[in-house]
């Protein structure tokens, strides 16, 4: 180890060390007693016109205070004339049994007897028809809620002096640990290499196991994972199995709730495995480029997958596409 090694290591523990002491002081310190319940309202997306159209929404409520916020109503309210399609709630922490649900007309009505520190709630709605942002009205015992984009002055009891210090040290620990951070970690983060049902479900599929993948993709959505993967992923395990209405209509929600590149190529990706599945290939060739063009991500996927693999052996314009975006182990593919 040379003496750049050894100051650049002395430095980062340093800073640790000063960050670390901060942090136990602040942590550590008497809070003061009050509940914080916030909310923020997100619109997913949406597809379809008229009174046709659905329409998506994710109402988040937390406790930021330091205390339980109690007797919490949550009023979720609707005042067009959309009807309430779906609903789906999630919580932080294994669901209270006096907890009380209710649909009201075209809203939810949640009572929570006790919503602790930290705790996290989220709401998904989806309505039919012209709906318009829904209503949310929270009380408790001790206040009302607040919503997020209005509660934006900084309420902690940190001075202006210790912010721009934790601030700085932070940014120094960062800007020093990424240098070294590729020596340990993945360079580039990829969602299908996380530990959870979904993934485990999409490992299933392309392994073939097609009954089993969808028991577990079934399991990760009764357990709160959603979004365009997850979506997509069913839609593809559906086609896999058989014939399936359904899977269309996924592919096109997976698409409007993608919103980074990663996503949509994984969406593309198994969009062209239902389209295969339908035997639909001219249509789930050009829609396997577009994947491919995207992000080369999927290149690793189309070598990696025993299904795909299996489609290489009797389809020769298929082998072709994915040998064209890996020109070199194109020889390697092509035997």
């Amino acid at each position: 180890m040379d003496w750049k090694q050894v100051t650049v290591n002395a430095i980062t523990a340093l800073f640790i060390a000063v960050l670390s002491g901060v942090l136990v002081w602040v942590f550590t310190r008497t809070p003061v007693s009050k509940e914080g319940l916030t909310y923020s309202i997100t619109q997913a997306g949406g597809f379809g016109t008229g009174d046709n159209r659905l329409t998506f929404y994710a109402i988040n409520v937390s406790n930021r205070g330091s205390v339980k916020a109690e007797d919490v109503t949550i009023n979720i309210n609707q005042k067009s004339s959309a009807s309430l399609f779906q609903n789906q709630s999630q919580y932080a922490r294994p669901i209270p049994r006096d907890l009380k649900s209710s649909r009201r007309g075209a809203g939810i009505a949640v009572t929570i007897p006790n919503f602790l520190p930290t705790d996290r709630a989220r709401y998904s709605l989806v309505y039919k028809g012209l709906s318009s942002t829904p209503e949310v009205l929270i009380r408790s015992n001790g206040g009302v809620g607040t919503r997020d984009d209005s509660d934006g002055k900084d309420k902690t009891a940190f001075s202006s002096r210790l912010k721009l210090f934790v601030m700085f040290a932070t940014f120094a620990i960062s800007v020093i640990a990424s240098r070294f951070a590729s020596r340990f970690l993945v360079t580039k983060i990829d969602p299908f290499r996380k530990n959870d049902f979904n993934n485990s479900a999409f490992l299933l599929m392309h392994a073939g196991l097609f009954d089993l993948a969808s028991d577990v993709i079934h399991h990760a959505i009764r357990n709160g994972q959603t979004g365009p993967l997850v979506l997509s992923n069913l839609a593809a395990i559906k086609s896999a199995q058989g014939p399936s209405e359904d899977s269309h209509k996924l592919i096109g929600i997976a698409h409007l709730w993608a919103n980074d590149k990663r996503s949509r190529s994984i969406v593309l990706f198994n969009q062209f495995i239902h389209l295969y599945y339908r035997d639909d290939k001219k249509s789930a060739l050009e829609t396997l480029k577009m994947a491919l063009s995207t992000d080369k991500v999927v290149l690793g996927y189309c070598k990696q997958s025993l299904i795909v693999l299996k489609m290489i052996k009797s389809d020769e314009p298929l082998k072709n596409l994915i040998a064209s975006f890996d020109k070199p182990r194109t020889a390697a593919i092509a035997s």
